[in-house]
């Protein structure tokens, strides 16, 4: 039996927990803020969309999921606005915290485990695991193409578009400490 829901960040795993052998699937949908991680900004073009399936399989509930969104960043070489498509899929384990004996887990009352999420009576909210794998999902380096020339390292022109008249240097300046080493010493 497969019921479909259009919920809030929310899951009351709680409620589900009494229906062995069931599946419902939730979706929710938000426009999600700006966000700031290690000093870029993330913008969000569409709003995120989650569906969501819970299969109870007897004490454990599987989650799995599917995270839908466009983010804007700027290229790393020219700083071009590139619109980037996220789509993630995931998919935990939790298991109610009565039931962990159950299953052959021991853990002390504030620990965790690794294999699978505890949960309550409390609903589980699911934003944290959203916007983690929306960040994960974001590649570290990002370039508008992979033959982006960048910007010119003295004046600044973007060399995708146009030649600068700059005269490059012999070396890396990043090395210039290095240049020192060369010279003869008197």
């Amino acid at each position: 039996m497969v019921k479909r829901k259009v919920i809030p960040v929310l899951l009351n795993l709680l409620d589900l927990r009494k229906h062995p052998g069931t599946s419902t699937r939730y979706r929710f949908e938000e426009n999600l803020s700006p966000l700031r991680v290690a000093g870029e900004e993330i913008t969000f073009l569409d709003p995120v969309v989650v569906e969501v399936l819970v299969e109870h399989t007897g004490t454990v509930l599987i989650v799995r999921g599917l995270i839908v969104t466009r983010v804007g960043l700027f290229c790393n070489r020219c700083l071009r606005a590139i619109d980037y498509p996220v789509q993630v899929h995931f998919e935990l384990p939790f298991v109610y915290r009565e039931d962990l004996e159950e299953v052959g887990i021991v853990v002390d009352s504030d620990q965790e485990t690794e294999n699978y999420e505890i949960f309550e009576e409390k609903p589980v909210n699911l934003r944290d695991l959203v916007l983690e794998n929306i960040i994960m999902a974001i590649p570290m380096s990002i370039s508008c193409h992979a033959d982006c020339k960048g910007l010119c390292f003295q004046c600044g022109t973007d060399l995708n578009e146009e030649n600068c008249h700059c005269q490059p240097d012999d070396f890396d300046p990043r090395l210039a400490v290095l240049k020192d080493l060369l010279k003869p010493k008197n």
